[in-house]
């Protein structure tokens, strides 16, 4: 069994792309710009853009979301022989409150956010920073962590760190850049995802 199991809420448990995409528009014209129009420039008029993004993507959320398929199933089963981190560019209060409504927050064990002021990834810190506060109350080795992910800078950043990588719902190109891959969460285990990846095999000596 892993040591822990690091993933992002937004991509693995909710699929946020659609809202953070609608707020951003409806940021930009609220500040009368064009809504294609990026980058914004302006640290100024990029900040208010930012903040009303911020906004109205938490006004969406609190109009309800959808868990993706399986991911309740995985996280509830896995909390009890492993441990569980959120790693997320989101904010803490986001990523708090979404834990909270989905009723998934006790099975966290640590959260490291946008808040953290850490770079994202390819960065190697949101992973590794994630490991040291799960290792503050027994060791976590990082050839034992598995990460969840959707993205590709997540997965190359995480191979980099030295953990096992699984792709979730990736198109070819970013699933090769993980150890294995998978559409969908349902009917899976901590434990059949660790088989994927060889876990169980290095655990074993084999």
């Amino acid at each position: 069994m892993p040591d822990a199991l690091l993933l992002d809420w937004e991509g693995c448990i909710v699929d946020t792309s659609a809202m953070r995409h609608v707020a951003r528009q409806r940021a930009l014209q609220e500040e009368g710009l064009a809504p294609d129009v990026v980058p914004v420039v302006d640290p100024v008029v990029a900040g208010l853009v930012a903040a009303r993004a911020s906004r109205a993507f938490a006004e969406r959320l609190g109009n309800g979301f959808l868990l993706r398929d399986g991911t309740r199933e995985l996280l509830e089963s896995a909390q009890v022989g492993s441990r569980i981190a959120i790693v997320t560019r989101a904010s803490r209060s986001e990523t708090e409150f979404v834990l909270r409504l989905a009723g998934l927050d006790s099975a966290v064990s640590t959260i490291v956010s946008g808040d953290d002021a850490l770079d994202a990834p390819p960065s190697l810190a949101p992973f590794l920073t994630a490991i040291a506060r799960l290792s503050q109350r027994r060791p976590v080795r990082v050839e034992q962590c598995l990460l969840l992910a959707t993205s590709i800078g997540e997965l190359r950043a995480a191979r980099t760190a030295g953990l096992r990588t699984i792709a979730l719902g990736a198109p070819a190109h970013i699933a090769l850049e993980a150890d294995a891959a998978v559409d969908s969460l349902t009917g899976l285990t901590l434990a059949t995802l660790a088989r994927l990846v060889g876990l169980a095999a290095v655990e074993h000596g084999a």
